[in-house]
């Protein structure tokens, strides 16, 4: 039982640093952009978005399955099978995460250019992407998904088309407010509601 815990702990904080050098990165590729123009106010305002929606996205992680992932790792019949689970579940995350430090880019660099589509669909489907690994991990976890992250997913990509008329920098505002509202399900619902670790039978969590 003793090595299974420090197993599940070692592959936790594995998980936990692939995820923390992901957002590591994004944060570093928009102070990079930023640099390039100064302290100009409309970058300012982009910078701090930016910076908004890769740490609304960090919390979304970390808190709940994120930080007792070693116990859902413990807790799990067949550790070897869930480590490959969670694992397309982080790259799934990370994949997010590099298409949203895309968004940040031209968030910064274009802040207030003509509506794009593309653009458009960057900023919010980068995040999107991200719920959907989550939400993943959510249910390897607990046996259950959080509504809010499903929710938050389905209005991420349906407004992709609907805001490509805003120019990015509101766009950016339309993502931190929907995953500042998420991240504050999370929270209230923990308050009502604790998960304890409960990874589904695993005839059930790694079907297909």
């Amino acid at each position: 039982m003793a090595t299974q815990a420090v197993n599940a702990e070692h592959l936790a904080e594995r998980y936990q640093q692939f995820m923390i050098v992901a957002f590591g990165e994004a944060i570093l590729a928009s102070g990079g952009q930023f640099a390039a123009f100064g302290f100009k106010p409309n970058r300012v305002i982009a910078l701090v978005l930016a910076f908004a929606i890769t740490a609304l996205l960090w919390r979304i992680y970390f808190y709940r399955a994120g930080l007792l992932l070693p116990a859902v790792i413990a807790a799990s019949a067949r550790p070897a099978v869930f480590a490959r689970s969670a694992s397309y579940a982080h790259l799934l995350m990370a994949g997010g995460i590099v298409l949203s430090s895309v968004g940040d880019e031209i968030i910064i660099n274009h802040p207030f250019a003509k509506p794009n589509l593309v653009w458009s669909a960057v900023i919010l489907c980068g995040p999107a992407i991200y719920l959907a690994g989550r939400a993943r991990l959510d249910y390897l976890s607990f046996s259950r998904v959080a509504l809010s992250r499903v929710i938050g997913l389905l209005v991420l990509v349906a407004l992709a088309p609907v805001v490509a008329f805003l120019p990015p920098i509101l766009i950016a505002v339309v993502a931190v407010v929907i995953l500042l509202i998420i991240a504050t399900s999370d929270t209230v619902s923990w308050q009502f509601r604790p998960s304890k670790p409960t990874p589904p039978p695993p005839r059930e969590r790694y079907r297909g």
